[in-house]
């Protein structure tokens, strides 16, 4: 299996976990999820102060895509942490 779909599989699998992942783990799912996509941050729309939890996603997003990770190491980072989600809150797949 490719590490795109590796990374693929992961993004599915994400959704069975059998308890929701804290809100750090959250964040990282989201920035390496996103960056692993290959989103583009200019596009992300643009956010009130009120949005909070937004906020600290595209904030988190920023800061790995500032410290240069690229698309194949997100995804990378994406798969592993759902393998350790998976032990951790156990995995109804």
């Amino acid at each position: 299996m490719s590490q795109s779909e590796a990374f693929e599989k992961a993004w599915d699998e994400v959704a069975k976990l059998k308890q929701k992942p804290d809100n750090n783990e959250l964040l990282e799912l989201y920035a390496y999820g996103a960056i692993g996509q290959n989103k583009d941050i200019s596009q992300a729309r643009k956010l009130s102060m009120y949005e909070i939890a937004e906020r600290n996603k595209q904030k988190k997003w920023k800061t790995y895509l500032d410290q240069g990770v690229t698309q194949e190491e997100a995804q990378k980072k994406y798969i592993d942490i759902v393998e350790s989600l998976k032990k951790k809150y156990g995995f109804n797949g």
